[in-house]
């Protein structure tokens, strides 16, 4: 019986990947104190008889999502909500004869901690790629408000204009969320990550301050 349930997944996964796949995947955000407006597009090669798929998100504490819009080509597509605890789950439908190529998810996440998670959607079909820039994100927000990147931790980089700050990252993959801190005023403050390193170098300091003082009683025993 196991052994079937395992026959049965890899068809499952074999018949996704030759439906299609994930070319890439980019994601703007446009942050306003507790309220994020999120357009993440879902760049697809899928096979004409794929009439529709299926993008989910997890739910998280403290997180709302409220899923406004999904187009191809400008044109609306038809969504089926699927109701699943802990999960967001949407059946993204497109008209007959119309191909598929770049679909756009627009939708808006209203946040109630400092510090949250940002949930992306995502598909069952495989990425094209495992390149570095196969994932993109932009995170736009008033000059005036500062957030950091807890996860994933990659290189950030950062643009500062009179009016916005922004953050741009690339990684090789889809993740299923962000998780983000929204810092008080220009006072940055330090991460768990970032404390931890200090401590080490102060670590690293003492008993190097240490070795330097006990030098000679070192040498001679």
């Amino acid at each position: 019986m196991k052994c079937l349930l395992y026959i049965l997944m890899f068809l499952g996964v074999t018949s996704l990947s030759a439906q299609g796949e994930l070319t890439a995947v980019s994601v703007e955000v446009a942050m306003e104190d507790s309220v994020l407006q999120v357009q993440q597009t879902f760049s697809l090669s899928l096979a004409d008889s794929v009439s529709s798929f299926e993008i989910k998100a997890l739910q998280f504490e403290g997180t709302s999502l409220d899923f406004l819009a999904a187009t191809l080509a400008g044109e609306e597509l038809a969504l089926t909500e699927i109701s699943k605890e802990g999960m967001e789950r949407l059946e993204v439908s497109k008209p007959a004869g119309k191909a598929w190529s770049a679909v756009v998810c627009t939708y808006e996440v209203r946040v109630t901690d400092q510090q949250f998670c940002l949930p992306l959607f995502f598909t069952n079909f495989s990425a094209a790629t495992s390149e570095n820039d196969f994932f993109r994100m932009q995170l736009r927000m008033p000059a005036t408000q500062n957030y950091t990147v807890l996860f994933p931790t990659v290189k950030l980089e950062e643009s500062l204009t009179a009016t916005d700050k922004v953050i741009n990252l690339e990684v090789p993959a889809l993740p299923a969320f962000l998780r983000l801190q929204r810092l008080e005023g220009e006072q940055r403050g330090l991460t768990l990550n970032a404390a931890v390193d200090l401590l080490a170098v102060f670590l690293f300091l003492g008993i190097g301050v240490l070795i330097w003082v006990n030098r000679k009683r070192l040498s001679y025993g």
